[in-house]
């Protein structure tokens, strides 16, 4: 899981995918007014990674 703060403040959070993108980062899947899958990871501000341990 990542954790974003948007530049007006917002919190918002995602779920990273097992696919990669163009930009060779991992695409994410998230839900800002429409659910999808991009490559985003790096868009935002991260404050917060998260791993389920296995």
């Amino acid at each position: 899981m990542v954790y974003w703060r948007f530049p007006v403040g917002q919190l918002h959070c995602g779920i990273v995918s097992d696919r990669v993108g163009r930009s060779g980062l991992p695409l994410v899947i998230h839900n800002a007014a429409l659910a999808r899958e991009e490559d985003c990871l790096d868009r935002w501000e991260i404050i917060g990674h998260f791993r389920y341990p296995r």
